[in-house]
């Protein structure tokens, strides 16, 4: 067999681990090219060079790999992940242990890949007919409200514990996607009762103590299959 120019076959590459980013949302694989590295390692002697960045692979995961005499890092990585235009932030810290278990006597895919979610933020282009919320959390002075967890969903009644969340970025701004409340585009007229949708909030601020919005009042009615923009103020 001939080998492709500049494809050396002693070069021995070992898999540490594979991710896979999901929309927080729409749990749908996030298909733009990310920038996926470890910034530190435990220190020891022929460990990655550093920034160890991870290779896009076409199954969209970020494999974290090395070669030849390079030593495996082992224990807690903590992993950084930068979307190219900031349409992708991970809110939430990153961190995987290394080496992976394994379920059996055989290492498996399954035993490698690790799925973790991305919060989209307003920076993202929607598809048409998606209904979303794009929103600004603001105090009564005007200032923002940064790392406020927010939750939405179709009301009536209280947001479910369970339902997803994102957060407010430093403007206090955010981005919610309402994947089970798409409006087909190009089918038929519906019922006008289901033109809009009534949605309920739940906010916590960063230390995690309940926060009511002043305005608007919720629940609010917005249409199906469009973006609405919210500003919300909090006490």
């Amino acid at each position: 067999m001939t080998l492709p120019l500049g494809i050396d076959p002693r070069v021995i590459h070992r898999l540490a681990v594979a991710l896979r980013f999901e929309d927080a949302f729409t749990r749908n694989p996030v298909d733009m090219a990310l920038d996926v590295r470890a910034e530190v390692l435990p220190t020891v002697i022929g460990m990655p060079r550093l920034p160890w960045r991870a290779r896009r692979a076409a199954d969209f995961t970020y494999r974290f790999s090395v070669s030849q005499n390079t030593v495996m890092p082992v224990g807690a990585i903590a992993v950084t992940v930068t979307a190219p235009g900031e349409q992708y932030e991970n809110y939430e810290p990153i961190s995987i242990v290394l080496p992976r278990p394994l379920a059996g006597p055989l290492p498996t895919r399954q035993d490698y890949l690790v799925r973790l979610p991305l919060w989209p933020t307003r920076r993202l282009g929607l598809s048409p007919g998606e209904t979303a919320i794009s929103g600004q959390i603001l105090n009564a002075a005007g200032l923002a409200m940064p790392g406020y967890r927010v939750q939405i969903a179709e009301a009536p009644g209280p947001v479910a514990p369970a339902t997803q969340h994102t957060y407010t970025d430093a403007r206090g701004g955010f981005l919610v996607r309402l994947p089970g409340l798409r409006m087909i585009v190009g089918a038929p007229p519906v019922a006008a009762s289901r033109l809009t949708v009534q949605l309920a909030i739940a906010i916590q601020d960063p230390l995690a103590a309940v926060v009511a919005p002043v305005t608007p009042v919720f629940p609010v009615t917005v249409p199906l299959g469009r973006i609405t923009t919210l500003l919300i103020t909090v006490p």
